[in-house]
């Protein structure tokens, strides 16, 4: 899997950013969530993208897609194990 990331903010010197641009990335990972667990309440995704967040230079948030799958993988092995 190649790992991509999605913007969540925007530094100052680039100034603000509109939702826009980067919901539609949220959203397909969110969906790959989903798709890999369907049982996963809304609550549990939100909390899951939140997590999967890597700092860049002290002012950049960006989304790690790959970091956010492999918690959702893990989560449902361990329900299932569970």
């Amino acid at each position: 899997m190649v790992r991509c990331f999605a913007s969540l903010s925007m530094t100052k010197a680039h100034g603000s950013a509109t939702k826009g641009s980067r919901t539609p990335l949220v959203a397909g990972v969110a969906a790959m969530l989903k798709q890999l667990n369907p049982d996963l309440p809304p609550h549990e995704i939100k909390r899951i993208l939140k997590e999967s967040y890597t700092v860049i230079d002290g002012e950049y948030r960006l989304l790690d897609a790959l970091q956010a799958v492999t918690r959702a993988q893990s989560e449902a092995r361990q329900k299932d194990s569970g």
